[in-house]
C-alpha cells in the first residue's frame, strides 16, 4: 500500500512523521511517498526517516511534477495522511479528487482544520476517517488499510461523491461566500445602527476610544464591527474617517442592496 503526503515539508512535525512510521512498520509491504518539496529539506526528512525505523523502499521521495502528472500519481495513492497542526488544503483536494481515501484530525485553529472540513462536506464513508486523536488517527489508517473491503467502500463513496456534492460544485461555493460577504456587512451596519450616540462635546474618534463599553464588556460598538469578532480601526495608507451618515442614517442594508 502507498501512503502519501503532498505537502510542503514546514508543515510536518516530528512526534506526527512518527506516527506516520508506526503506520509504514504496523502494514506489511507499505510505503510512504512525499515529495521533494522544498528539495533543500529532502536529505534532513530522510535522515529523520532512518531514526524512526524507515528503509529506503518505506520512504520514497519524488520531485514536483506538473498538475495532470501530480494527479495521476495521486490516483495510486491507497491512503492520503494528513499533517496535524497545519492541515493539507489544496493537496487534499487533489487526494479526493483522485477518490484516495483521506484521513484527518481536528485541531482548535483554522489552520488545523482545512482536511477535516472537506471530509465534512462528503458526508458518508469519507467523513468516518476524521480522527478525535493521535491514537485513533494510527488505528484507523491501519484498519483502512489492512481491511481491503473497507478501502473499497471508502474509494467508491469518495467517487461518487464528485457527482453530488458541495465540494465539487465551485459555483455554489462562489454564492456562498458571497452571501457570507453580505451578511457580515448587515451585521456591521447593525451595530453602528444601534451603538449610541456620541455624547455632546465628544468627538467620533474620542467616542470610539472611551472607557464605555459595549453591552458584554467589550469594546465600544463601533469597533465591535461583527459580532463577537474584534476589528481594529484601520489607520494605513488610503485611510479616511467613517462617515458620519453611515452611523445616523437608521438604514440596515443601504449599501449592501446595491451589491
Amino acid at each position: 500500500p502507498l501512503l502519501c503526503n503532498w505537502n510542503q515539508h514546514f508543515k510536518l512535525d516530528p512526534e506526527f512523521f512518527g506516527v506516520w512510521a508506526s503506520i509504514i512498520q504496523r502494514v506489511p509491504n507499505s510505503s510512504l511517498v512525499m515529495l521533494k518539496y522544498p528539495e533543500e529539506s529532502e536529505p534532513h526528512l530522510r535522515r529523520a526517516a532512518r531514526k524512526v525505523g524507515l528503509n529506503a523502499k518505506q520512504f520514497v521521495m519524488l520531485p514536483k511534477a506538473p498538475l495532470s502528472e501530480h494527479l495521476y500519481r495521486t490516483s495510486f495513492c491507497d491512503l492520503f495522511i494528513d499533517n496535524r497542526e497545519y492541515n493539507s488544503g489544496t493537496t487534499c483536494t487533489d487526494a479526493l479528487w483522485g477518490a484516495a481515501p483521506t484521513i484527518s484530525m481536528p485541531r482548535m485553529k483554522h489552520a488545523g482544520r482545512h482536511a477535516v472540513s472537506m471530509l465534512s462536506s462528503l458526508g458518508g464513508k469519507a467523513a468516518s476517517t476524521i480522527a478525535r486523536n493521535v491514537e485513533e488517527y494510527e488505528e484507523m489508517a491501519v484498519r483502512v488499510l489492512s481491511q481491503p473491503r473497507r478501502w473499497q467502500d471508502l474509494h467508491k463513496d469518495i467517487r461518487a461523491s464528485h457527482a453530488w456534492a458541495a465540494l465539487w460544485t465551485p459555483l455554489q461555493w462562489v454564492r456562498d461566500v458571497e452571501t457570507s460577504v453580505k451578511m457580515a456587512w448587515e451585521w456591521h451596519l447593525n451595530a453602528l445602527a444601534d451603538a449610541p450616540p456620541p455624547k455632546q462635546g465628544q468627538g467620533r474618534e474620542e467616542w470610539c476610544s472611551s472607557k464605555e463599553k459595549s453591552i458584554g464588556g467589550g469594546p465600544p460598538k463601533c469597533e465591535r464591527l461583527y459580532g463577537h469578532v474584534i476589528a481594529q480601526p484601520y489607520r494605513g495608507p488610503g485611510y479616511a474617517p467613517f462617515p458620519e451618515e453611515m452611523h445616523s442614517r437608521g438604514a440596515r442594508g443601504g449599501a449592501a442592496e446595491g451589491g
